[in-house]
């Protein structure tokens, strides 16, 4: 993770992300956090591959540092390639787990990544429960990896106020981020909306961040 924030964070058009490690303890997780906090937008959790609910209380105290900087949690939701595609493996990756953890810690931001909906045998396994976890003040969804006909019932049954773009690039074979956002300007919801989705939502969350102030003048806004 530190070589590869040292090297992401040296331009000015990436922001990084840490992951969660599992083999360390949260207090180190939580070091490791404040060590990067200023250029790092947050952390990632893995439910499925680290073996651990998002509403662990075990994750409060990473929760919480993450509170501190003003950044977001990002939680994969849905399923993962191979044996994760069993729900005895993925159902780790519930949103509803995500909002329950968005209750225990109200100050830190979350988002559902995928939108509950990441699964190759199942498409939209938990998009209902993904569309639930949005009514929690602190909850956000992206759009990564999602089939555009979820995103367009998203939008249609709760709105694009807490929708944030997301291709999920290069995991998935043959999309790219510019198929991806092509993708979704083809769909059939309000240009404002599509504003919203891929500039507006996450600008209001950048602007929370600690590290704002370091990117924001490379950004032409």
């Amino acid at each position: 993770n530190e070589d590869f924030v040292k090297v992401v964070s040296s331009t000015s058009r990436l922001i990084p992300v840490a992951s969660f490690n599992p083999d360390l303890s949260v207090q180190e997780n939580v070091d490791r956090l404040k060590r990067l906090g200023d250029v790092i937008l947050g952390v990632k959790v893995f439910p499925t591959l680290h073996f651990i609910r998002p509403d662990s209380e075990k994750l409060k105290p990473l929760y919480d540092s993450v509170a501190s900087i003003g950044g977001v949690v990002i939680i994969h939701t849905g399923c993962d390639p191979g044996v994760w595609e069993l729900p005895a493996f993925c159902s780790n990756a519930r949103p509803s787990y995500v909002a329950r953890a968005a209750r225990m810690s109200r100050d830190t931001t979350f988002i559902v990544a995928h939108l509950g909906s990441y699964s190759a045998l199942n498409p939209g396994i938990y998009f209902r429960e993904a569309l639930e976890a949005l009514a929690e003040d602190n909850v956000y969804a992206d759009t990564s990896a999602v089939d555009p006909y979820y995103v367009e019932r998203a939008v249609e049954e709760v709105g694009y106020d807490k929708l944030l773009f997301g291709s999920d690039y290069p995991a998935v074979v043959g999309l790219d981020i510019a198929m991806a956002l092509e993708e979704l300007m083809m769909l059939g919801i309000p240009m404002e909306a599509k504003r919203a989705i891929v500039r507006d939502n996450p600008l209001r969350l950048l602007k929370s961040w600690s590290g704002w102030h370091r990117v924001a003048r490379h950004l032409e806004l």
